[in-house]
């Protein structure tokens, strides 16, 4: 009825891999080909911010440049912490993944207020065409 079956002990050689260090060979990758990216298209990427005469660029200039550097080396460190053992580092790592997209997003919209002294913040949220738009106003009048 039962099969007795002989289990050998398991070595680091046929232990399966850690998802800790799963992760931080994804991010090593990550980081390489964005590494490679900036690299190949370096007077795209690589730029004194402060050239400009305008302060407000300059400031702008300087959050998106931090916001590439802590695209590249925030997910990275991160997770070696992780891998290493500190499991509490995880925890900001949504931070750094919301630091890009800030930093990216942000110097735009300051630049539309120094020029419009207006947001358009209805330009961030209005992706609707307006025939989809009438059925929308249709459907909720009913």
């Amino acid at each position: 009825m039962f099969k007795i079956v002989r289990v050998e002990r398991q070595t680091k050689a046929t232990a399966a891999p850690q998802l800790g260090n799963l992760l931080l060979g994804f991010a090593a990758l990550s980081t390489a080909i964005l590494i490679a990216v900036v690299a190949t298209y370096p007077e795209f990427f690589l730029f004194n911010p402060f050239e400009s005469g305008d302060w407000v660029r300059s400031v702008c200039l300087t959050l998106t440049s931090l916001g590439w550097l802590t695209l590249a080396v925030g997910p990275l460190v991160i997770l070696a912490l992780n891998a290493s053992g500190k499991d509490s580092a995880v925890r900001f790592l949504p931070w750094v993944a919301l630091a890009w997209p800030l930093a990216d997003c942000l110097p735009g919209r300051c630049f539309i207020f120094e020029a419009h002294q207006k947001l358009f913040e209805r330009r961030l949220v209005s992706w609707q065409t307006p025939r989809r738009r009438a059925k929308l106003r249709a459907f909720a009048a009913t």
